[in-house]
């Protein structure tokens, strides 16, 4: 009797097995097909849902957030719908595609993908992408777009950066290798970590808005602006919280944010995160 069940046990562990390794190729080529019969509609579910996973990782992994930011979150969600997978959709596979059909013609599409890349890296994410994404904010925050107009000029130069740091070589692969169909679920694959850098550099911007508000533009300036920002990272500070993070921070030295951030000073009981900063 033991060793019928012992058999059958084995038996079912290797149809497991073997179910298994059929399950991954089988839903590979069901996406595939699907973005090659619905291109857009692929784009638009693969890039909404990527982005509000990877803005909840960034909130509650990165940064150990115990309450979820749902304004932030509700920000990402519509960047990633409407802006990562439909217009995206367009600009790369439609007005890209028209706009390069000289070249590509004359010289292959693989010799063409740097200029690709350049349009989409100096004048798209620049131009469009990041005001789009700055203003997005401000109207889901219920705030004036003169706010996604300073963001935009205070923030531009350490968001760019970052994203040219990743979609700069990420890009090149996408129009040079990937088939026109897979480039939006491409983007958004790359996209979940470009993601999360960019969630916790926004998190923390407007952690310094927040000590700004309370103790105002003097007190939040260098050191006392640096340290603030890595002792409240990962934490929902409140008015109270920040001004106590500056009154902590007063008169410390130019290398001290790390030192801060260890010892968590201003967070509900927690030590700071020194972490750092694509729809």
């Amino acid at each position: 009797m033991e060793g019928k069940v012992e058999i059958l046990i084995q038996k079912a562990l290797r149809t497991l097995g073997e179910s298994r390794f059929r399950i991954g190729p089988l839903t590979g080529r069901w996406y595939n097909e699907t973005a090659k019969a619905h291109p857009l509609a692929t784009g638009i579910v693969t890039s909404g849902l990527k982005t509000s996973a990877a803005d909840f990782f960034a909130q509650k992994v990165i940064e150990g957030k115990k309450e979820m930011d749902w304004t932030r979150h509700a920000v990402f969600c519509t960047f990633g719908f409407a802006y990562l997978g439909g217009f995206q959709y367009y600009l790369y596979n439609v007005q890209f595609t028209k706009w390069c059909a000289p070249l590509t013609a004359r010289f292959g599409h693989r010799a063409v993908a740097p200029i690709k890349v350049f349009i989409d890296q100096g004048l798209h994410h620049p131009l469009i992408y990041f005001p789009v994404f700055f203003s997005m904010k401000a109207i889901v925050s219920g705030q004036p777009l003169s706010t996604a107009v300073h963001k935009y000029r205070t923030e531009i130069w350490d968001s760019l950066k970052a994203l040219w740091g990743v979609w700069i070589p990420a890009q090149l692969v996408n129009f040079a290798f990937v088939p026109r169909h897979m480039r939006i679920p491409t983007v958004a694959a790359v996209s979940f970590g470009w993601t999360v850098i960019l969630s916790v550099m926004q998190g923390k911007f407007d952690a310094a808005k927040q000590v700004e508000a309370v103790a105002g533009p003097a007190a939040a300036s260098g050191v006392n602006m640096a340290a603030a920002v890595a002792a409240t990272a990962g934490e929902s500070t409140s008015p109270m919280a920040a001004h106590a993070v500056v009154e902590n921070t007063r008169g410390v030295p130019v290398n001290a944010p790390l030192q801060l951030a260890k010892t968590g000073l201003g967070s509900s009981g927690g030590a700071g995160n020194t972490d750092v900063k694509k729809a």
